[in-house]
């Protein structure tokens, strides 16, 4: 009977290496369905005819809702190059991926197959979920393929392998060095020019003298980060910024006050003036008040329409507040 049972123990061995041995690899993680509904919004439900503002010309918006308390907080975002596939990223660490449609016209009209997933570390196990680690803020895919992510608080760059989301271990990249240490104000911004370097802004302005205000970017060209200024008129912030098919860089800015309320811009460079210690001042499109339909603007991509002309789409961080809405809307920068 001994021998017996030690024969059977091998064979016990022998099969789960075979079967360990045998087993497939390890797939990305495709998160969990998440329930979204959306409402369909007008540019000013005041005067539903508008459809214009300024050099941006509407082109649908949504109210994204879901049962879930882990819906909210989006923050970067990337629409891939035919407008279908929409990847985001959240203040509790997370990633939210899902399929745009349009209607007739070419309009945003729907956000479906939502699914959610966890951001991962540097040893590829899921962000932990406490506040200064998770505050995920800012979302690039780069040229290659590859994602790269900021966060706030205790600040880090994480850059992911290639794939259909920022999914797999992270790889650290370096941080400038002159970040406020546990600030909600630092990398706010990041995108990949087409030469490769990654430029990144800072929410927190480093001067208030004047009528403007001034940010701290930084340019990473593979070794380091070196600083820049990004100027602007008071009292709008950077919130985020990527490069449109027209080559410029477009900036999301916000700015809220108890008095004023809710300011939105929508501005844009020419990176061929951006170098270590250069100044920029960017070209405002529109700026937004209510009663336009606007909340906490804190994502912006572009990709280019049919037409040839530059469409931005632009998200809101709702906080995890009941008084703040998730809005994605989709514009048409017009010239005419």
């Amino acid at each position: 009977m001994p021998n017996a049972l030690r024969w059977l123990r091998a064979c016990g061995v022998v099969g789960l290496a075979l079967a360990l041995f045998a087993a497939p690899a390890a797939t990305a993680d495709e998160g969990d369905p998440l329930d979204i509904r959306v409402t369909q919004r007008k540019l000013n439900p005041e005067a539903p005819r508008q459809e214009r503002i300024e050099s941006l010309a509407w082109r649908g918006g949504l109210e994204l809702t879901s049962p879930s308390r882990s819906f909210g907080g989006l923050s970067g975002l990337y629409v891939a190059p035919d407008g279908k596939d929409i990847v985001l990223v959240t203040d509790q660490g997370n990633w939210l991926a899902g399929t745009l449609t349009y209607d007739e016209r070419g309009w945003l009209s729907g956000f479906e197959d939502a699914r959610l997933g966890r951001l991962k570390g540097e040893g590829g196990a899921p962000i932990s979920r406490r506040l200064n680690l998770q505050d995920a803020e800012a979302l690039a895919r780069r040229a290659d393929g590859s994602w790269v992510v900021t966060f706030e608080r205790l600040h880090r760059i994480h850059q992911y392998p290639p794939g259909p989301r920022p999914d797999g271990a992270a790889e650290a990249l370096p941080v400038p060095g002159d970040l406020p240490p546990g600030s909600n104000q630092a990398l706010e911004a990041i995108t990949e020019l087409p030469d490769g370097r990654l430029i990144a802004l800072r929410e927190g302005a480093v001067s208030l003298s004047g009528p403007n205000a001034v940010y701290r970017g930084y340019i990473y060209d593979g070794t380091a980060w070196q600083p820049f200024d990004y100027v602007r008129p008071k009292p709008t912030q950077p919130t985020d910024m990527a490069v449109g098919p027209d080559g410029l860089v477009y900036v999301s800015e916000r700015h809220w006050s108890p008095v004023g309320g809710l300011t939105i811009r929508i501005a844009r460079f020419d990176p061929a003036t951006l170098s270590p210690g250069a100044t920029i001042q960017g070209t405002t499109l529109a700026t937004m008040r209510p009663p336009l339909t606007i909340d906490n603007f804190e994502g912006i991509f572009l990709r280019e329409s049919e037409k040839g002309a530059p469409l931005v789409y632009v998200v809101s961080d709702d906080n995890f507040s009941a008084i703040q809405r998730t809005l994605l809307v989709m514009f048409e920068v017009v010239s005419e």
